[in-house]
């Protein structure tokens, strides 16, 4: 047996213990809340024995119309045989201890569900693994067993899908807890770089709400309390001075000493204390700290395991969740919602976000601008300043998430850009060398496509081909006699824009606009065929060639290099 196949065996079969028991306690709590987990589970979707009989029992008093506690429940379960195996009165009572009061168990019946879901998924697979071994059957006939079981087990899942009718949903007003940019009972996001004032931000904003004042454009608070999770910054000598400075009123603001992980566990500490102080804002500084290193931040499943769940939160218990993230250092390619590090997923479950940033060419100018609105438009750029440890809004601003972005694309597309330059000098400073040869190595060295082609243009790299026109091309590359792109100064945001018009139909091919461009290098006079081209040196493509003939192989020339023939 192999020790993958071992390893599989030993695991245990899925399951959230902690789910199990917040559906439980929940209904011990708020008899009401069995009808919701009637209409979402079944008892077999209970992993441990001992829950599937309590929720048995339960369903038996509500249907008799009798009241669940955990004396009734002993009772149920002593008079089926059952109480021993369900951990006796003691267990019972225990499950609803230190739980909140929930209005609705959705969240966690989904978890459950899904879990109960893939045991069964498990228990197929082992189903398949025996039938196979028998090595007596058909294997198709097998494989269609297999098929149609799993068709079974996904209208299974599918069958316990919670619907509700439209005209059973009451309409509501969106409330705010600052218009239009932080909603109530929905999660919103707050993105920057490290450095630029995020934390100060949550802090303004929890003085805002704790002393009941106006933040900007906004109307007047009703003095509410805050919970803060800050995973960054000390809560004695960074968060409790920072409070004092913006005059927070600190007797409102609770904060979690202990860390935690968004997993069922973590998230159900997070409500319990979220209903213990009932915040109007909760502040999560950043979002990341609280994911358990298992969990991919840049796939959208496993995004929607920690998002999906802080934005029922909210919902359920009608506070604004903030969550702050750092940008990442592609800045989503200039695209505002996918400039956060992790999923685009993150995005799409807030309701709001808000990027924090400066302006590129003034650094004391900083702003926060709000880059997505799901329940109203847009609001105004808001300007803010950090002056001699003090944080002050100064009004509108005219500050883009654009120019916000561009700040950091400049900086680092200079730097990536430098770092091909010097790649690309001591990969040819011994003479020639073939084009597929020098990009493995650019890749080798964590060089990018793009970044070896800026630099090949700002080195003014030449390029030898070996083959006849129409057939497979060798190309070569060399630097130029006089190096003198040695001293002029790389200018990343001109190379960016800077481009060679090449058709993107398929290979060999090339635009019209393409030959005009190439017509127009040419002197008229030579417009039939060409001798002399000045931005290509000479012999290192043939004379006598025709103005479709160069193009063409200009055009070669650029998709070779960028790894398309």
């Amino acid at each position: 047996m192999s020790s993958v196949h071992q390893s599989i065996i030993e695991r245990p079969l899925p399951h959230s213990a902690e789910s199990e028991r917040a559906i439980l306690g929940a209904i011990i709590l708020d008899n009401n809340l069995v009808n919701q987990a009637t209409k979402l589970l079944r008892p077999d979707d209970f992993y441990q024995r001992a829950h599937q009989l309590v929720f048995r029992a339960m369903i038996a008093l509500s249907e008799r119309g009798s009241e669940i506690n955990p004396i009734l429940l002993g009772e149920e379960l002593r008079r089926e045989g059952w109480l021993e195996q369900a951990g006796g009165v003691a267990f019972i009572s225990e499950l609803a201890y230190g739980l909140p009061h929930f209005t609705k168990l959705t969240s966690y019946a989904e978890i459950v569900r899904e879990k109960s879901a893939l045991r069964r998924l498990v228990h197929l697979g082992d189903e398949l693994v025996a039938r196979a071994l028998e090595e007596d059957g058909d294997p198709f006939t097998t494989a269609a067993w297999a098929a149609n079981k799993l068709a079974e087990k996904v209208k299974a899942v599918g069958a316990v899908v919670h619907v509700v009718r439209m005209s059973d949903v009451e309409p509501e007003d969106v409330r705010w807890l600052w218009y239009p940019y932080i909603p109530l009972g929905k999660l919103t996001i707050l993105e920057g770089d490290p450095g630029l004032g995020k934390s100060w931000l949550t802090c303004a904003l929890a003085a805002a709400v704790t002393c009941g004042r106006k933040l900007p454009g906004g109307e007047p608070l009703a003095p509410s309390n805050v919970l803060m999770l800050s995973a960054e910054d000390g809560l004695g000598d960074t968060l409790r001075p920072r409070l004092d400075a913006v005059g927070a009123d600190v007797a409102r603001v609770f904060a979690l000493p202990e860390p935690i992980m968004f997993d069922a566990g973590g998230l159900l500490k997070l409500e319990a204390a979220i209903h213990e102080h009932s915040p109007a804002l909760v502040i999560v500084d950043p979002l990341f700290a609280y994911t358990s290193g298992k969990v991919d931040i840049h796939r959208a499943n496993e995004c929607r395991a920690i998002s999906a769940p802080l934005a029922a939160i909210a919902e359920r218990c009608e506070c604004a969740l903030v969550a702050v993230r750092h940008l990442s250092k592609s800045r989503g390619g200039g695209h505002a919602l996918n400039a956060g590090i992790g999923s685009i997923d993150f995005a799409a479950a807030a309701r709001s976000v808000l990027l924090a940033g400066k302006d590129p060419d003034d650094e004391t100018k900083r702003a926060v601008v709000q880059t997505k609105n799901n329940l109203a438009t847009l609001g105004p750029a808001l300007g803010y300043k950090l002056e001699d440890g003090q944080f002050w809004w100064t009004g509108e601003s005219d500050l883009t998430a654009g120019r916000i972005l561009a700040a950091a694309t400049d900086e680092e597309g200079r730097s990536a850009l430098n770092e091909a330059v010097e790649f690309l000098r001591a990969a040819l400073s011994n003479g020639e060398r073939g084009m597929k040869e020098v990009q493995a190595d650019a890749r080798s060295a964590s060089i990018s496509g793009a970044s070896l082609r800026r630099a090949r243009e700002h080195l003014r790299i030449k390029m030898r081909r070996c083959g006849p026109i129409g057939q497979p091309q060798q190309f070569y590359w060399s630097l130029p006699a006089n190096d003198d792109a040695q001293a002029r100064p790389v200018d990343a945001q001109k190379m960016a824009v800077e481009h060679h018009l090449v058709s993107g139909n398929g290979k060999g091919t090339y635009t019209k606009k393409l030959l005009d461009d190439v017509q127009g290098a040419v002197p008229e006079h030579d417009q039939g065929r060409i001798e002399h081209h000045p931005t290509v040196e000479e012999n290192y493509f043939p004379v006598g060639m025709t103005i479709e003939e160069y193009a063409r192989l200009y055009a070669e020339q650029e998709q070779a290099t960028r790894g398309e023939v």
